[in-house]
């Protein structure tokens, strides 16, 4: 038992703060790579929410524009008998909102902080309409399409 409690085998002072020092260095490249781990996840993220949005609204344009009646054209807005709205209803944006005879088409957790702008409506090609749409975070565009749509009614009735 005494040659148990005698025994001075192990590490010195030096070398256990050695140990300590490399572990502190390792877990601080660690917390900073998580970090931009972290961020560019944030950003994967926004930028898929972004297309989500910018899609959906998209498709319920291309919908409208496609079945609508009456249809009549003026830059940022389009002016049309709806069959899912009703009859003389402007589709616009408000607020960043995509509207329909003032009622808002997506649900406001459609948004998540992300606002639809620039907006615009072109007749192109003898009665098809070109459309073009973006999202934006704080003034950044995340996402932008532009798309042409064939009325199956033609423009202006």
């Amino acid at each position: 038992m005494k040659k148990k409690l005698s025994c001075r085998s192990g590490f010195s002072l030096s070398e256990m703060l050695m140990v300590v020092a490399i572990l502190a260095l390792v877990s601080a490249a660690g917390a900073a790579g998580a970090s931009g781990v972290l961020a560019s996840r944030n950003n994967m993220i926004q930028a898929a929410d972004a297309e989500i949005l910018g899609s959906t609204a998209a498709q319920v344009i291309a919908d409208e524009l496609r079945f609508g009646q009456n249809i009549s054209i003026s830059g940022d807005y389009v002016h049309l008998d709806s069959t899912s709205f009703g009859e003389g209803i402007d589709l616009k944006l408000d607020g960043g909102k995509l509207i329909a005879g003032g009622n808002q088409i997506l649900g406001a957790k459609a948004y998540s902080g992300l606002l639809l702008d620039g907006l615009t409506f072109k007749e192109v090609d003898s009665g098809n309409v070109e459309v073009s749409l973006s999202v934006n975070r704080d003034g950044a565009s995340l996402w932008s399409e532009t798309f042409t749509v064939v009325p199956l009614n033609g423009i202006g009735g």
